[in-house]
C-alpha cells in the first residue's frame, strides 16, 4: 500500500527528533461547494534534527514511533521565510514556483518600503506632488470665498 505523502510548514522544531508540521489542505463543502480551508498539525521524526522553524517540508507516513508521532520527515523543500530561502535539490516544480513566487513578493516590498524611507528621510517630494497640493489648497481657498460671499 502506498504510503501517504504531505507538505508543510514547521511550526516547532523545540523537541528532540521532533518537529510539529501544520499541513493545510483544501476541501470543497458538500452542501455549499465552497473551497475550505482545513488544517491538521502532525508530530514528524526528524532523525538528523535538520528542519527549522518556517521551512518547508515534505512528510511521510510511517509506522507508529510513539503515541503521537506517526510521520517521518522525508525532503526539506524550501529553507527558512523570507528574502534568504534555499531550495533543495528534491524539490518539485510546483514548490519552487510558489518559493519563487513568494522571494519575489518579498523583495518588492522591501524594495517600496526602502524607497518611500528614502524619499520621506531625504525630504524628496516631487513636483506633481507640489502642484497637486498647490492646486487643492488653491480650490480650497476657492470654496471657502465663496461660503463667505
Amino acid at each position: 500500500m502506498p504510503k501517504k505523502k504531505t507538505i508543510g510548514i514547521v511550526t516547532s522544531d523545540k523537541l528532540d527528533k521532533t518537529i510539529s508540521v501544520l499541513v493545510t489542505r483544501l476541501k470543497e463543502h458538500r452542501r455549499y461547494k465552497k473551497y475550505v480551508r482545513g488544517r491538521k498539525k502532525y508530530m514528524v521524526h526528524d532523525e538528523n534534527n535538520s528542519a527549522r522553524v518556517g521551512d518547508l517540508v515534505r512528510i511521510v507516513e510511517h509506522r507508529p514511533i510513539s503515541k503521537t508521532k506517526r510521520f517521518k520527515l522525508d525532503a526539506i523543500l524550501v529553507r527558512g521565510v523570507g528574502p534568504e530561502v534555499e531550495l533543495a535539490e528534491e524539490a518539485g516544480v510546483e514548490e519552487i514556483s510558489r518559493a519563487q513566487r513568494e522571494i519575489e513578493a518579498v523583495k518588492e516590498a522591501e524594495e517600496s518600503v526602502s524607497e518611500t524611507s528614502t524619499e520621506v528621510s531625504q525630504g524628496e517630494v516631487s513636483q506633481s506632488e507640489i502642484s497637486s497640493e498647490a492646486v487643492n489648497s488653491e480650490s480650497d481657498n476657492q470654496v471657502n470665498a465663496e461660503d463667505e460671499g
